[in-house]
């Protein structure tokens, strides 16, 4: 929710005139209406995706485990209820290695059959 209410207060930040410094569009709606030399392009939802490597700390105490978070927001003016903000972390496979010639292995044993 805290990511959601930052990211509407970014994009509802007005711009300004340079010259008159009057108040113009908001961000959201200076996106929602964009043109390529003649053609309109409506934004009406946006999808945002930040992915970084960082280390959680375990609950059980047991130290921290490396791996990625993957944040991914989704924004639509049109219908704000279906605003969204998904925080996954992906841990990294300490034994990758092995997994892949786990893996290897039982493809093997299901082909001979």
């Amino acid at each position: 929710m805290l990511i959601e209410q930052q990211l509407q207060g970014q994009l509802n930040r007005r711009t300004y005139n340079e010259n008159s410094l009057e108040s113009g569009a908001s961000i959201l709606q200076t996106l929602s209406n964009l043109t390529l030399n003649s053609n309109q392009i409506s934004l009406a939802e946006m999808n945002y995706l930040y992915t970084n490597q960082c280390q959680i700390l375990k609950i059980n105490n047991s130290g921290w485990q490396k791996g990625k978070i993957n944040i991914k927001v989704f924004v639509s003016h049109l219908q704000p209820h279906t605003n969204k903000v998904d925080i996954v972390f992906i841990p990294e496979l300490e034994n990758a290695k092995e997994y892949d010639a786990l893996l290897e292995d039982m493809f093997k044993i299901l082909s001979e059959d």
